[in-house]
């Protein structure tokens, strides 16, 4: 059984879905987070993590490396706490691939790249992202989202700009939330 597979799995079944912030009632026959709802959580399709859970992924999605990555830059930004330390050496005791990928050191902060949008109303945005660190200590950062000229993008941005102008702010189907298009992984 690979490591990964058997650490996820135990993991899954002590994880209480309230904290994770699930809604559960009386009906709920699982014992701790179901896979789709991890996977949800962690950002990765419902087959990834399937895969992982049964020990059948041979390579490390972009999102694992990236949590993995996000992990290194917030343990170097706060060495001294213990609950991130608790957790690096839950993983590292319990998975030889977290291990390796640790060892690895592959730290970036991603500062800037293409973001997918799915928008209910003017559908797909791709967007250009940068990250500005605020320059205080909260770890907060300003996010700059911009679409390209000429771009449907663009064009979609225009028309929800207007919709927002003509009907004013609490028009429920521009303030619709556009959400995030995860790149599909292996």
């Amino acid at each position: 059984m690979d490591d990964l597979a058997g650490f996820l799995r135990t993991r899954r079944s002590r994880v209480d879905p309230a904290a994770a912030g699930i809604p559960t009632d009386s009906r709920r026959r699982v014992q701790g987070l179901r896979r789709e709802e991890v996977a949800h959580l962690s950002g990765v399709s419902v087959d990834y993590y399937v895969r992982l859970e049964q020990g059948r992924a041979t390579q490390p999605s972009e999102q694992g490396l990236e949590v993995v990555g996000h992990l290194r830059l917030a343990a170097g930004k706060y060495p001294e706490d213990p609950r991130l330390a608790s957790l690096i050496g839950e993983l590292a005791m319990g998975s030889e691939r977290f291990r390796r990928l640790w060892a690895r050191a592959d730290v970036r902060a991603r500062t800037h790249g293409r973001k997918a949008y799915r928008h209910p109303l003017v559908g797909l945005l791709e967007l250009h992202h940068e990250n500005f660190a605020l320059p205080d200590e909260s770890g907060m950062e300003l996010l700059v989202l911009s679409a390209v000229p000429g771009s449907p993008a663009e064009d979609a941005l225009r028309l929800l700009a207007g919709l927002g102008a003509d009907s004013g702010a609490g028009h429920p189907a521009v303030n619709a939330q556009a959400r995030e298009q995860k790149p599909a992984t292996p």
